[in-house]
């Protein structure tokens, strides 16, 4: 068993606009990731192995 904190990951992405000031949709991707962010709780996970 473990006790622990794991927390979450997720990806993103960054973009410029190349519209014409009023909102548009488009753009130009300029960055991409993954982040791990924290839990705001902590708990237990078990598994079980073959003997």
């Amino acid at each position: 068993m473990q006790y622990g904190s794991w927390g979450y990951k997720v990806n993103w992405n960054r973009y410029r606009s190349t519209g014409d000031g009023y909102g548009g949709c488009d753009g130009v991707e300029i960055g991409h990731g993954t982040a791990a962010l924290p839990a705001n709780e902590a708990g237990r996970k078990w598994w079980a192995t073959s003997s």
